[in-house]
């Protein structure tokens, strides 16, 4: 996701997967709560997609990531999230800042040569939420235990 700013949609599914058995060993409640949550938060996350304010596998990836947390863990995996956002972001300024602009990016955080877009395109383009998004899932995990 740093490089490309693409998730595959096969570790969004295995995520999925791995998010429905972890849902299903909860009470049904929590199971279905759950499954609400992620059915309700997919739409209104594509309408951010819609917009450019967030990337398709993004939009994807979060409710895939809120099956793996009991519910009562959600506000913690939200806030995680957004922490790890905006260190992210911070990181990417810092270093778009001191190197002197989005053409002097380190190759790591530049986009793939089979990018179709610019390096410049790709760094105003956005961050790579996707690394936010399992980060957040990693602390709350952590959090949790």
């Amino acid at each position: 996701d740093i490089r490309r700013r693409i998730l595959p949609n096969r570790y969004i599914l295995i995520a999925l997967v791995l998010g429905f058995i972890q849902s299903a060993s909860r009470s049904l409640p929590e199971f279905i709560g759950g499954v609400a949550v992620a059915v309700m938060a997919f739409p209104l996350l594509w309408l951010l997609v819609c917009r450019d304010f967030l990337g398709g596998g993004d939009a994807k990836m979060f409710p895939a990531a809120s099956l793996l947390v009991p519910l009562h863990d959600l506000p913690t995996l939200m806030i995680t999230i957004g922490i790890s956002g905006g260190i992210l972001a911070l990181v990417f300024l810092v270093v778009r800042n001191s190197l002197g602009g989005a053409e002097a990016f380190p190759a790591i955080l530049t986009p793939a040569p089979a990018s179709p877009w610019s390096a410049r395109d790709q760094v105003a383009a956005g961050l790579p939420y996707g690394v936010a998004i399992w980060t957040g899932l990693a602390a709350t995990a952590l959090w949790q235990h």
